[in-house]
């Protein structure tokens, strides 16, 4: 090849002037300015108020140190305090140092009673319950469920199911057959000191059914459309397969469908299709019309 000449050489040794003088910081700064991504993630808060796992693998732990040095030291010389007291005392410090102001935490139930110098009580966080656990001495957390070494999870879950439906029918079967009743049109009843219960200060119509119960699909169109009539004048919620507000559901019937509640006032467990639609749509409209105060005029003739 021919010489360069010294022009050519000129801008060469320009080019890798360029190249070789260029910062090295500069490059690295650009290959670092990714922008990062914030996470704002309060794992104290996720730790006590959610009772995660990390909790619960943390709450046994320190189950499990503390009841061995409290027996060591001796369970006898520790100062007791109240059910009450301890957990009021728990629920404090959740507050003071993980909950916001806007979601304090506050106790649901306390259960008297020691499990191994434990106090069980349940906190209500913006309507979560979380199970948990102090020392009688106030100084030890446990937010944790516990769990039987005995069972597999499927099967504690089971269980604690089973029980909590065991529980939730036999509180709202005793809610409902202990307050005052008689039988009214259309095999009602009426619980004759209830208040009705409301919503938006309207009273509230729940129709509960299934679509693989014939009863229900004959009920269902008439009390929709005597719901229709009343307008605004009330709300009507309809629950068909749909597993919503089971816990009204489960005060007024011991599972049976269809189930209707007017008004918390007047429940029936079966349709009314043995006295005939107009005989039906005639009692549900007066009914109705006693927890609306005759309103409107065009629909109670009052």
């Amino acid at each position: 090849m021919g010489k360069k000449t010294n022009m050519e050489n000129t801008n060469e040794n320009q080019a890798n002037n360029i190249v070789e003088n260029t910062p090295v910081e500069s490059v690295e700064t650009e290959k670092n300015a990714q922008p990062k991504e914030t996470k704002n993630i309060d794992w104290k808060i996720t730790a006590i108020i959610l009772a995660a796992g990390l909790a619960i693998a943390l709450g046994l732990l320190g189950f499990y140190i503390w009841n061995q040095n409290a027996s060591a030291a001796g369970k006898e010389n520790q100062t007791k305090l109240t059910a009450q007291d301890a957990s009021k005392m728990a629920v404090d410090y959740i507050n003071k140092y993980y909950a916001q102001e806007n979601a304090q935490a506050s106790i649901s139930q306390v259960k008297e009673g020691k499990i191994d110098g434990l106090y069980e009580f349940t906190i209500d966080m913006q309507g979560q319950k979380i199970n948990a656990y102090v020392t009688a001495d106030g100084k030890m957390l446990f937010p944790t469920d516990p769990i039987d070494l005995t069972m597999s999870p499927e099967e504690a879950a089971a269980k604690a199911q089973a029980e909590a439906d065991a529980q939730n029918q036999t509180a709202a079967q005793t809610t409902v057959e202990s307050q005052p009743s008689q039988a009214v049109d259309g095999n009602f009843t009426e619980l004759t000191s209830a208040e009705p219960c409301q919503e938006n200060g309207k009273p509230i119509i729940y129709f509960f059914g299934s679509e693989s119960c014939p009863h229900c699909k004959w009920e269902q169109p008439v009390i929709s459309a005597v719901a229709k009539k009343f307008g605004s004048a009330i709300n009507y919620h309809e629950n068909v397969d749909n597993g919503k507000e089971m816990d009204v559901f489960s005060q007024y019937s011991d599972g049976g469908v269809p189930t209707l509640v007017l008004g918390c006032k007047y429940y029936r467990v079966g349709s009314g299709e043995s006295s005939g639609k107009d005989s039906e749509t005639a009692t549900l409209t007066k009914l109705i019309c006693n927890l609306t105060g005759n309103q409107p005029g065009e629909i109670c003739g009052k």
